[in-house]
């Protein structure tokens, strides 16, 4: 009768102890197929500099840069996705490239003749294909 209590804790202790290792093993797990996720499914909301869904955004950028004077007004075309990435792309070009000044794709066609278009091509009378870039293109909106 007097082994009973300490059994029962170490019972418990044993319990407790593969409940922690289970723990940790399901965190290394995570973190595992986290690293693993494409980087495509990475919300715009959640980009870092240095990621590669950043670097891919500003190499379409730069091509863009060296080509339109500092200042141009600049129309931003991008994929669609969830919770305004579209907003949020425009944001990471304006800190990217704060030479050129990114307007909505939808109030462009009002205040410039250019668009760039990361990570999608557009295809439209109203577009005129001016220079490929990296993942992306440059256009002449209207006619020419």
């Amino acid at each position: 009768m007097c082994y009973v209590a300490p059994l029962l804790r170490l019972l418990a202790a044993c319990v407790l102890a593969l409940a922690a290792l289970a723990l940790v093993q399901a965190v290394r797990d995570e973190r595992r197929e986290c690293a693993a996720a494409r980087d495509e499914h990475t919300l715009v909301v959640a980009w870092k500099l240095g990621t590669p869904a950043v670097e891919r955004f500003r190499s379409c950028l730069d091509g863009a840069h060296q080509l339109l004077a500092p200042g141009a007004l600049v129309a931003l075309a991008t994929p669609a996705g969830p919770m305004e990435a579209a907003f949020f792309r425009r944001l990471w070009a304006a800190y990217l490239v704060p030479d050129l000044n990114w307007l909505d794709d939808a109030e462009a066609h009002t205040y410039t003749h250019y668009e760039v278009a990361c990570g999608e091509h557009l295809a439209g009378p109203r577009f005129t294909l001016l220079r490929e870039l990296p993942d992306g293109a440059l256009y002449w909106i209207g006619p020419r």
